[in-house]
């Protein structure tokens, strides 16, 4: 099954909410998140783009 970039995007907004509400749960108050791949927008840090305007695939620092 293909989705098209908005459905990702509703995926992962929906993962990022339950995930976020999980470390809440723990007593994690806050979180840095990266980006993954933002293909060639935003600025590399530690070899991962910290900030890529909403686009490509974040992951949690924890």
């Amino acid at each position: 099954m293909l989705y098209d970039a908005h459905e990702y995007r509703a995926v992962d907004l929906a993962v990022g909410k339950q995930v976020k509400a999980e470390l809440h749960a723990q007593g994690v108050v806050s979180y840095p998140a990266v980006c993954q791949s933002c293909h060639g927008t935003g600025k590399t840090l530690l070899g991962k783009c910290d900030n890529c305007g909403g686009k490509g695939s974040y992951e949690l620092a924890v």
